[in-house]
């Protein structure tokens, strides 16, 4: 009796086995897919991030040599179809109207604040100095 027993164990098993083998491979299955779905999205977000913020960086670090004075500056991104293209192009508008008039004055001013700023500069270590030797 306990072969019989033994047998119908082993039989039961097995149907068992082979009615949730389906199950198993459908859980390992959708594992792997969310898993690579997980993956190409995280792919696609970086890439999609460093094509916005790239260009934008960019074209920040020019603006702000155009904001220092330096009107000979290359923008980056004049030949882009998306925002960053037409923020640059904008840019790029008012640049050749500081460069036609007023580039040589706005060039003359910022000379003028730079030696301002010099001036302001000793006149305070002056006055530091001197609060200094009246304190001991």
């Amino acid at each position: 009796m306990s072969e019989g027993v033994a047998f119908a164990c082993r039989a039961v098993a097995l149907r068992a086995w082979r009615t949730y083998r389906p199950a198993r491979r459908f859980r390992l299955a959708t594992r792997q897919t969310t898993t690579s779905h997980l993956v190409l999205g995280f792919g696609l977000s970086v890439f999609t991030s460093r094509s916005i913020s790239n260009p934008i960086q960019k074209l920040t670090a020019s603006m702000l040599d155009l904001a220092n004075g330096n009107f000979n500056v290359v923008l980056q991104g004049l030949g882009r179809k998306d925002e960053s293209g037409e923020i640059a192009n904008a840019v790029q508008k008012v640049q050749s109207e500081f460069g036609r008039e007023g580039g040589a004055e706005t060039q003359a001013n910022l000379a003028h604040d730079r030696i301002a700023a010099e001036q302001r500069k000793s006149d305070m270590r002056r006055l530091a100095d001197a609060f200094e030797a009246a304190t001991g």
